[in-house]
């Protein structure tokens, strides 16, 4: 019952936040379900139910985002607002230089003459590199745009210095003093093993690589990349077997683990499986002091609903359904899948490969939704690695607490777990790096869906005796599971050939950045580079491709020109061309450098720059000459219009709404008299962002939209209002984040795609 109550809570949170459905809407369609419900199965029982929901169905209903909040989002406004900083900084290289990323809570905003309350969590980047303390309060003006990450309302960005209101209270600023003299004393056999021993402990992997996240997230590694779950559980268990002995008194060794419990949750920066694991706990903890017994799966439920009744945006975070679903499956499959095992096996072994097993499979269609296939070699790799999280989480903790009274042997510490670490790192890139590390799987929806069913499957399969139904769910299993596998194998086959030999347009997957190929005749033009220099040079690797007629650098933003030196290592480039915009930064500066050091003089962007790429004319669109009408680096870059006699391609590199409009005016001077006769293919500004001109979209009425994004990047990128206009144009909407690289080519029926690792799928004549 107390599980029931839990899901259904769970889809209470989520209509309410994913559709957006108005609470008299919602109550109305509970009413309705509560009433069915009693028909179908006894109004005691769904009374029962209803009371268990109720406290955090109202709580999910009353608490629902501050619509000011919203309002500033939506129209990318700015506003003068007072901020309590939430959570360490972090220091990273932007486009501007050094960037300071810290999480803050709103506390008001200034209307008129007055400050008005306000209530929001959200992400701010400030262009400064100062460090912000956890606590601190701040007012400033800030620019507000949406947030795709789950449980944020915002993403800001601060120009100027934030005034400094307040500092943080006096055991918030010791903790954060704690956290920096644990993180600058101590050392690891190498960054990225000290960093995963930072992690494991207290949640900060500021100096882990890309390199080692993007390993570790290819073999389902990624809870070892921050404090989780069973971080939360090894603490708690360690606390208990230490205390346990000198503590008779059980009330007294309930508030001592849950003051553990609190602290730990705090330094940690309370995420979401955390939460979890701290709620859960104390629910076990209460239940055991109180000399009553609790199953773990009642545990589990109720700590789901006390958590959506205090924090009712976490229904719809990623973060607490993995831990929800892992944990489920620990609970209900492991012991099943363990005694299923040879029993010829070692205990030990046979529970490991459970363990893994099982949480991997209730996480699958969670996972699918964000990355493109299944992991195959995750249980292997998990199997390897998850012996040594305890003792690196423990180690790393008695670290912590020794970093201010004994800093050598923290730091000794710390180095002897980065050995253990280091060795994770290491098994990372080796199965990341195996053949077939990853098997395609069905995308979308039907994808989930079936993912989703294979594991009611599986679950209904342990739990059955020995039967007909037993075997018949079996069969379906690997009915199914041959049908994946086929569908895998033709999915590599596709992979094996792509793209199509007759592809003339390429956006290429480099992540939460721009790089576009055009091909013509044997020539071929690159248009932007993205941010590291890795992703660019695989795809081109990939292709074949190792010399480029033409090499355009659109604008200095780094997610465009940072792996310029990939390109230009490889690559042999005739010409170069980079926008007029005068532009300083320290991203202009480091490609003028890489372009002089390869010996290439670039030639400076502008409104009548032309040339001849194989059959396609092209031409610069914007900006003119020197760029006066820009009013900032992104309306300064460079716009281009390739069009040949069978297909146009229009690339807008992150030019926004004015500079669209301003297009718009200009499309005499640029449009071809055929422009209208041919397919357009729309290389979309700016990663899909809401800065658009819709008039300016639907009036060009491309066949194909190109979208070159990063999964799951912070920007909220592409954003519904740019993927409706595009959809109201008549566009096929063609994403990065989804397909990977997407090639455009053609084939009997006119336009086609590839997609690396999917399907050719028709888009048109």
């Amino acid at each position: 019952m107390i599980v029931a109550a839990a899901i259904a809570v769970w889809l209470v949170g989520l209509l309410r936040q994913v559709l957006s459905i108005q609470p008299v809407q919602l109550c109305a369609g509970l009413f309705a379900a509560l009433v069915l419900a009693g028909f179908a199965f006894g109004f005691k029982r769904i009374g029962s139910l209803f009371l268990l929901c109720l406290l955090p169905i109202g709580s999910i209903l009353v608490q629902a985002p501050d619509h000011q909040v919203q309002q500033l989002t939506n129209n990318f406004a700015a506003a003068e607002v007072k901020f309590i900083v939430a959570g360490d900084s972090s220091l990273s290289f932007g486009s501007f230089g050094p960037e300071t990323t810290i999480k803050v809570k709103l506390v008001s905003i200034r209307k008129a003459h007055s400050w008005q309350p306000v209530a929001g969590m959200g992400t701010l980047v400030s262009k400064l590199n100062k460090r912000f303390l956890s606590g601190e309060t701040y007012d400033a003006r800030l620019q507000f745009a949406p947030s795709n990450r789950v449980g944020q309302d915002f993403r800001a960005t601060s120009f100027a210095e934030p005034r400094k209101i307040s500092s943080a209270p006096g055991w918030q600023l010791a903790v954060s003093q704690l956290k920096r003299r644990y993180l600058s004393q101590t050392r690891g056999v190498t960054q990225d093993a000290k960093a995963l021993v930072t992690g494991l402990a207290i949640g900060n992997t500021t100096g882990l690589s890309a390199k080692a996240k993007q390993n570790l997230a290819n073999v389902s590694l990624t809870h070892l990349v921050a404090v989780s779950g069973a971080n939360c559980a090894i603490v708690i268990g360690a606390v208990f077997f230490l205390l346990g002995r000198f503590i008779r008194n059980r009330w007294l060794l309930f508030i001592v683990g849950e003051l553990v419990l609190v602290g730990y949750v705090y330094l940690t920066e309370a995420p979401s499986s955390v939460v979890r694991a701290a709620v859960m706990a104390t629910v076990v903890m209460l239940a055991k002091t109180l000399g009553r017994r609790v199953s773990a799966l009642d545990a589990l439920g109720l700590a789901v609903l006390l958590v959506f009744t205090c924090w009712p945006s976490m229904p719809s975070d990623i973060g607490f359904a993995l831990s929800v679903a892992a944990t489920l499956g620990l609970l209900v499959v492991a012991p099943e899948l363990a005694n299923r095992l040879p029993q010829r096996w070692p205990h030990w072994l046979r529970l490991a490969i459970a363990v893994s097993a099982s949480a991997q499979l209730m996480c699958t269609p969670i996972l699918l939704q964000f990355q493109a296939g299944l992991p195959l070699y995750s249980i292997a790799a998990n199997l390897f690695a998850e012996p040594l999280v305890a003792p690196v989480t423990v180690i790393g903790l008695v670290a912590l607490l020794l970093a201010p009274i004994l800093p050598w042997a923290a730091s000794m510490l710390v180095f002897v777990a980065s050995i253990a670490t280091n060795y994770i790192v290491g098994l990372a890139e080796f199965f990341a790096n195996l053949p077939e590390a990853t098997v395609p799987w069905m995308p979308g929806f039907t994808g989930i869906l079936v993912a989703g069913l294979l594991v009611a499957c599986a679950i209904v399969w342990a739990k059955l005796k020995p039967g007909r139904l037993r075997r018949a769910i079996a069969a379906a299993l690997l009915l199914v599971a041959g049908f994946e596998l086929i569908s895998a194998g033709l999915g590599y086959l596709t992979f094996v050939r792509w793209p199509t030999s007759d592809w003339f347009v390429i956006s290429c997957d480099v992540g939460q950045g721009d790089a576009t190929l055009i091909r013509s005749a044997g020539q071929v033009a690159l248009i932007d580079v993205g941010r590291d220099p890795e992703p660019i040079g695989k795809c081109l690797d990939r292709l074949g491709i190792h010399h480029l007629d033409l090499l355009v650098l659109t604008h200095f933003d780094m997610d465009h020109v940072g792996g310029v030196e990939g390109v230009l290592s490889r690559e042999g480039v005739d010409k170069a061309l980079i926008t007029s915009y005068s532009d300083n930064r320290p991203g202009a500066n480091f490609c003028r450098d890489e372009l002089t050091k390869f010996g290439l003089t670039p030639i400076l962007g502008g409104v009548g720059v032309t040339g001849v790429l194989g059959d396609f004319q092209w031409r610069v669109l914007s900006p003119h000459p020197g760029a006066p009408e820009a009013e900032d680096s992104n309306d300064g870059s460079v716009t281009m219009l390739f069009d040949s006699p069978k297909v146009s391609i229009l690339t807008l590199a992150d030019l926004g709404e004015k500079g669209q409009m301003r297009l718009a005016r200009e499309k005499a001077t640029w449009m071809p008299a055929d422009f209208f006769s041919k397919p357009l293919v729309l290389k979309v500004s700016h990663h899909g962002s809401a800065d658009q001109y819709p008039e300016f979209i639907e009036a060009l009425h491309p066949k194909v939209a190109l979208i070159s994004v990063g999964l799951h990047n912070g920007y909220g990128h592409p954003t519904k209002r740019a993927l409706r206009m595009l959809r109201l144009s008549g566009a096929e909407i063609e994403r990065t984040d989804h397909m990977g690289s997407v090639a455009i080519g053609w084939g009997d029926d006119g336009l086609v795609r590839s997609v690396s690792g999917a399907s050719l799928v028709g888009v048109g004549r």
